[in-house]
């Protein structure tokens, strides 16, 4: 049974195993990325939410561009930095109408894919070249590192590790928008710096969940084991990723391979999606680290 993962580990699932020093620092053989295309049903809540949001019908060819350009909107209403605190102090009252649409949104697109999951509308796709490149495989020696929302791995058993690096639907602040980015170097000041500076308890609290408060540690654990998995991995199973601009941390996770594997032998690397410009840009991310690329269809 695998155990439910406190504090920092909050977003990360692994077996009990070679526990060091009260971590688990496991490294898996085989590393499959997973994105949105590895699910079936997986747009649908956030095609429902942006449709609601937008008073139109949103398609599933939509909807992760028109979430970044929503996302993008929430922060150019911030009206500060994070390097400025004294900014956040000032406009306090301006954003206090910002804090609240962007939670509510977030709240509803949480709640749509928790509902979902509930109601099995979303389920991982069967694909007869993942079940061909785990076959005999110990799946302790599997890591899955996924930018969906929802539970289809976390609950999932065959799979008992999983990083949810954009967070999960179970934790609504979590949860991370396409363009937005997981953590940022100076977070860590600012949630220090805001208890003393801002009097009115309400306020602090919302800017505090404003910037994950409760979820920059685990969302940065997760990004940072992610990135320990890749480096270490055998062979890299990209599934479902379309790769797009707004997923720049993924991009970034991915490209800092070349950096992480240099001087070390290569790496197999193999891409599950149809789409001819994702496997592009999967090649050009990972060509440098790549001893045998592959190009598979779903």
């Amino acid at each position: 049974m695998i155990p439910h993962i406190e504090g920092d580990a909050l977003l990360i699932k692994q077996h009990t195993d070679d526990k060091v020093n009260g971590h688990l620092k496991i490294k898996p053989k085989t590393v499959i990325f997973a994105g949105n295309g590895c699910v079936e049903g997986g747009d649908l809540p956030l095609c429902t939410v942006l449709s609601e949001e937008y008073g139109r019908k949103i398609t599933t060819d939509l909807s992760a561009s028109m979430c970044a350009i929503l996302a993008q909107e929430f922060k150019e209403k911030k009206l500060f930095t994070l390097k400025d605190i004294s900014e956040i102090i000032a406009n306090v009252g301006s954003i206090d109408d910002y804090m609240g649409s962007y939670y509510e949104f977030r709240s509803k697109l949480a709640n749509a894919y928790r509902e979902a999951c509930e109601k099995d509308q979303i389920k991982l796709r069967n694909s007869e070249v993942l079940e061909a490149v785990l076959s005999g495989q110990d799946p302790r020696d599997v890591g899955v590192i996924t930018t969906n929302w929802d539970r289809c791995f976390w609950a999932d058993q065959r799979f008992p590790n999983v990083i949810q690096l954009h967070g999960i639907c179970d934790q609504l602040d979590s949860i991370v928008l396409p363009s937005e980015f997981a953590t940022d170097e100076n977070l860590a000041e600012v949630l220090d710096s805001l208890g003393f500076k801002i009097e009115d308890n309400k306020i602090r609290q919302q800017v505090y969940r404003l910037f994950r408060g409760d979820f920059w540690r685990p969302l940065n654990a997760a990004l940072q084991t992610a990135e320990f998995w890749l480096s270490t991995a055998d062979r890299i199973v990209v599934w479902g990723l379309a790769l797009h601009p707004y997923d720049s941390e993924v991009c970034t996770a991915l490209n800092r391979l070349t950096t992480f594997c240099s001087g070390t032998r290569q790496k197999e690397i193999i891409v599950i999606n149809p789409s001819p410009e994702a496997v592009a840009l999967a090649k050009i991310l990972l060509e440098p680290v790549t001893g045998t690329f592959a190009r598979y269809e779903v």
